[in-house]
């Protein structure tokens, strides 16, 4: 009876679930799935050695997902050699809707990137703080401004050196010399708007 309710749900979708081809779950997103299952069953974790509670455990996932496509994204040198150096399969073409989370890609891409977050959660520390020093990224490369690092990676990261943007200071004045074209026109045009604001 169930089986024929499945059909006739599947026939709305011109679809027979009975005839879809599945294929087998890459190995190591079944063991990022088993820890997973084993994080939220025994109320703790575990990274780099130490427990951690299943909040850090997961905000640690959440971290290296995001890292994961924004390499994905924009595939910065110092990224892309992080990677390297964990040795990570970097998954291909993964969508990258802005604000999409991660549970509405498709299966496939899941397991993908699964695949990746795997390598990165069962590595030891001496190989993960020497993957983050050769790679030659600076803090704002691995966490941008306004992302939350989890505790047990901080102490990796604010090793690595500091790339503050520098800003122009317009309040100083402008050397001697004759101004640029750009100058000159940027004054006329706010002439001409003071002009046209008296004429109202």
């Amino acid at each position: 009876m169930a089986e024929n309710r499945l059909v006739s749900v599947c026939a709305t979708c011109k679809a027979d679930l009975r005839k879809a081809i599945a294929g087998p779950c890459p190995a190591d997103a079944l063991l990022f799935q088993a820890e997973t299952d084993r994080v939220l069953r025994g109320s703790t974790g575990e990274y780099l050695g130490k427990p951690v509670s299943v909040k850090e455990w997961f905000e640690i996932c959440d971290f290296f997902i995001r890292l994961i496509r924004k390499v994905d994204r924009s595939p910065t040198d110092c990224l892309m050699g992080f990677m390297r150096q964990m040795s990570v399969i970097l998954p291909e073409e993964i969508p990258s809707t802005p604000g999409s989370g991660i549970e509405l890609l498709r299966t496939h891409d899941r397991q993908q990137i699964f695949m990746a977050l795997w390598r990165l959660l069962s590595v030891n520390r001496d190989p993960l703080e020497a993957a983050f020093s050769k790679s030659g990224g600076t803090r704002q490369g691995f966490s941008d401004k306004g992302e939350s690092v989890p505790s047990s990676l901080m102490e990796l990261i604010e090793l690595l050196p500091d790339n503050p943007k520098v800003r122009c200071d317009r309040s100083k004045p402008r050397s001697s010399g004759p101004r640029s074209p750009y100058e000159v026109k940027r004054m006329m045009d706010r002439l001409n708007r003071k002009l046209e604001m008296a004429r109202r």
